[in-house]
């Protein structure tokens, strides 16, 4: 068969003499670019439809192509076409005067309140203003003058004055997140931005609008007034708030990182970036955050010194190995500090029992993960790229928005531009779900499959299967998936919360897997790593997971515990964990004291994020660099390991991280799979309870994670928690839109207001799966557990679903300009 080969087209140009080449459809702006011309803009971003409304990019074209000349034209919305003559500001007088003349008039109103403005040294409008060659302001009249910084949302803050109407910001809104947060209000000289009325959480990438706006209409209200950017260090490295592998910038002033910025090119991974990656970082700088060793005496933990804290934890696990310890490394490691943890279990304490999964999981997920990593099949996961050219998209047990945001929005620009069609299997269409046109596939948590059949969905090679973690806890779901992805060709890609936990997976920190895809048992794969590890021999036997190290310590079997980056509120029944930690001796390494520093013997201060180098894995399987923006005082992961084995008389094999990955990178290919691999069961990991509901949850973006203490602006971000139900489920429980809910689990209780939602399935409740405010408890409960929902209390008006803003909302907020300008009231 002959490939088909669609050649661009191709036209010939010509921009202040220089000529160049450029697909045809290309806009002058884009050309000029590729020429090398600069051409001063405001409102056009090449991530965004152009618009043509500052009008600063004017230029005169004194050739059009057809031998006839054009009246000055704004050059982000003009396309290109062949023979074409360009006269940007640089060659022409007239194309200089207009677009100073532009400038004077955005300058008539503006604040002349530079050196107090966060935008001042990386402003656009300043660099032109002070190109202009006209230096003095012909006008001496009374600037318009408006309230200073409104809270437009917790993390934005709103200064009209400086607003230049470029509608950057509200086009992101509509184009890119699909969160309408800004609108222009009024006309001609009352024309202003303003903040749409039931936007006050702002989403979860408002901040992406500060980082767009030309000038400082729109400031960060974490960043607000801490830094100039001349004083700032700037470090390229990669977002740890999820698997989606965001490039980001860094930037450190006075050894203290203030802010965060998305680093991706335009169109490209990266360009954005949400609001959880833009401000988590702030978890670090809390007063919890661990900056000595600390060891138990007498009940209480006390700091210590290095060699003290590696002699108490040296003397807790003397003695103990194989199947009297155990690891749980979390999920949220660089490859490096992951591969220190599998090495070290191996080689150091001669053990399998290592779980990186601190979540609801079980035997058929354990069992899918270890086949593909084994079969390399993660090796040919789809990427950012394959959505683009898919049909069509499956969600399986996933919520983009809230657990992938990049791929959301990557999703989102393929359905708006590409047609692409996304099916959601899930018991109610979510927010996130309905910005994407998605068709739901409605169903009780565990009935995924059967939905799926039910609805007749075809795929093939051109679809794509999106599986979440969740699926863990949906027996069957992980089998059929595998299954349906061989027979039909789709595309198939497994995509967890965390950061690092397909790094983990690669390293080996799973019961059932060494590092690089080697199966635990196999006599050769073991056989080869113990030599590359220059050992005789490698324990055999395959692991306790999570729920088998809980259960192993409470009945005296494991004696000791190391854990990592561990929150106890990410497990289903945190409860089972206490327990195992309160009968076991317990090292812990963590960069701030929690719940699990209260069980601890010994506690190692280990380095943030953004103080260490390393590599993140996303869920494309790509490597991505995290590069130290900090230089602390406390060591990453590996050096702390490799101090431990030493103080246990071993040797890890490195002490640092670039020793680490280079240790990882020598292990050769293994490429020889067994021929017949684990079977998938599809195994319940639900217990039996009473109930007039069927519980379903997952974890929103924005909760009361241990990773997010101490970001009081995504604190105040927070969706409300509200339960969810059908309104023939309300109504079979005398509930209605507002009323207080109380749910039932075991001795556990959730109250929470309650929000009927047409189109759900019947015979479901669903919350959020981490919420501590308040209002609503955390119930330890998992999708698909019956439970019991009963009224609590009576309706909440302010709960009632928000219908379109009144005129007189909007009005309030353009009257302040009227008033100012001596207009008369309405």
């Amino acid at each position: 068969m002959n490939a088909v080969v669609n050649a661009v087209e191709l036209v010939k140009l010509t921009i202040d003499g220089r000529s160049v080449q450029v697909p045809r459809g290309t806009t002058v702006i884009r050309a000029a670019e590729q020429a090398g011309v600069f051409i001063p803009r405001f409102c056009d971003h090449p991530a965004l439809q152009p618009v043509g409304v500052c009008r600063q990019c004017l230029v005169e074209i004194p050739d059009a192509g057809n031998g006839k000349s054009l009246k000055l034209q704004t050059s982000c919305t003009l396309e290109v076409a062949e023979g074409m003559k360009v006269a940007t500001q640089a060659t022409s007088e007239l194309a200089a005067a207009a677009q100073a003349g532009v400038s004077e008039l955005l300058l008539l109103n503006h604040p002349l309140d530079c050196p107090e403005c966060d935008q001042a040294g990386e402003c656009p409008l300043q660099n032109q203003a002070m190109l202009s060659p006209r230096q003095v302001s012909r006008f001496d009249g009374v600037k318009r003058h408006l309230p200073k910084a409104l809270a437009a949302t917790p993390a934005i803050m709103l200064d009209r004055e400086r607003c230049v109407q470029c509608m950057r910001c509200v086009r992101f809104g509509t184009e890119v997140s699909g969160d309408v947060l800004f609108t222009m209000l009024g006309r001609g000289a009352e024309m202003q931005l303003a903040a749409c009325p039931g936007a006050a959480g702002g989403g979860y990438f408002a901040g992406n609008t500060v980082q767009l706006c030309p000038v400082g209409a729109l400031t960060s209200s974490d960043y607000r007034f801490q830094a100039r950017p001349f004083e700032l260090v700037s470090t390229q490295s990669t977002c740890d708030g999820c698997a989606g592998g965001c490039p980001i910038r860094v930037d450190v002033k006075n050894g203290v990182v203030r802010r965060r910025l998305a680093a991706g090119a335009p169109n490209q991974v990266g360009e954005w970036l949400c609001d959880r990656g833009r401000y988590g970082f702030r978890s670090a700088q809390t007063a919890e955050r661990i900056r000595t060793p600390m060891v138990r005496k007498d009940g209480l933990l006390v700091q210590a010194s290095w060699p003290e804290a590696l002699d108490a934890a040296a003397k807790g696990l003397r003695g103990l190995a194989g199947s009297q310890v155990a690891l749980l490394p979390g999920g949220r490691l660089t490859l490096e500090n992951a591969y220190a943890y599998s090495r070290f279990a191996r080689v150091v304490l001669r053990t399998n029992n290592i779980d990186c999964r601190t979540r609801a999981s079980s035997d058929e997920e354990t069992q899918f993960l270890t086949r593909k990593q084994a079969a390399q099949v993660f090796a040919t996961a789809p990427d950012y790229a394959t959505l683009e050219r898919a049909k069509q998209v499956v969600l399986l047990c996933f919520e983009p928005e809230e657990e992938s945001p990049q791929l959301f929005l990557s999703l989102r620009r393929a359905v708006r531009n590409l047609g692409l069609q996304v099916f959601a299997v899930a018991p109610y269409l979510s927010a996130g779900n309905a910005k994407l046109h998605a068709q739901l596939v409605a169903c009780k948590p565990g009935d995924e499959v059967r939905a799926l059949a039910a609805q007749g969905i075809t795929l093939n090679a051109d679809s794509v299967m999106l599986v979440g973690e969740r699926a863990a806890i949906s027996a069957g779901t992980l089998k059929w998936a595998a299954e349906t992805a061989a027979a039909t060709g789709a595309k198939l890609a497994w995509i967890p919360r965390r950061s690092g936990e397909l790094a983990a997976i690669a390293a080996g920190c799973l019961p059932t897997l060494l590092p690089g895809g080697r199966l635990v048992g196999d006599a050769r794969a073991c056989a080869t790593l113990a030599t590359q590890w220059h050992m005789t021999t490698l324990p055999a036997d395959v692991g306790h997971d999570l729920l088998g190290i809980t259960t192993a310590a409470r009945t005296g079997d494991i004696r000791a515990i190391i854990t990592g980056a561990l929150d106890m509120r990410d497990l289903p029944d945190p409860e089972l964990l206490r327990r195992a930690l309160g009968q076991t001796f317990v090292v812990s390494l963590a960069v701030k004291q929690s719940e699990v520093s209260e069980y601890a013997d010994v506690v190692f201060p280990v380095a943030a994020p953004d103080e260490q180098d390393g590599t993140l894995i996303d869920w494309t399987h790509t490597r991505r660099p995290v590069v130290a923006a900090v230089r602390g005082t406390t060591p990453p992961d590996v050096a702390v390991l490799a101090a431990l084995a030493t103080a246990l008389g071993n040797d890890l094999g490195f002490h640092t991280t670039k020793a680490a990955l280079a240790s990882y990178n020598a292990l050769p290919p293994w490429i020889s799979v067994p021929a017949v691999l684990p079977t998938i069961t599809a195994t319940s990991v639900i217990p039996p309870a009473l109930g007039n509901v069927i519980l379903s949850t997952w974890r929103l973006l924005l909760d009361e994670a241990y990773s997010l203490d101490g970001a009081a602006v995504l604190q105040a971000s927070m969706p409300t928690a509200v339960a969810r139900v059908s309104p023939e489920t309300a109504q079979t429980n005398g509930l209605v839109d507002g009323a207080i809910a109380q749910i039932g689990a075991g001795g556990a209780r959730w109250h929470g207001p309650v929000r009927v939602t047409p189109g759900m399935v019947n015979g479901v409740v669903w919350i959020p799966a981490l919420t501590q405010t308040a209002e609503c408890g955390q119930l330890h409960a998992l999708s698909g557990e019956r439970v019991i929902l009963t009224v609590a209390a009576s309706p909440m008006p302010w709960l009632s679903p928000n219908g379109p803003p009144r005129f007189e909302q909007l009005w309030d907020n353009v009257y302040p300009l009227r008033q100012a300008r001596g207009g008369e009231a309405r």
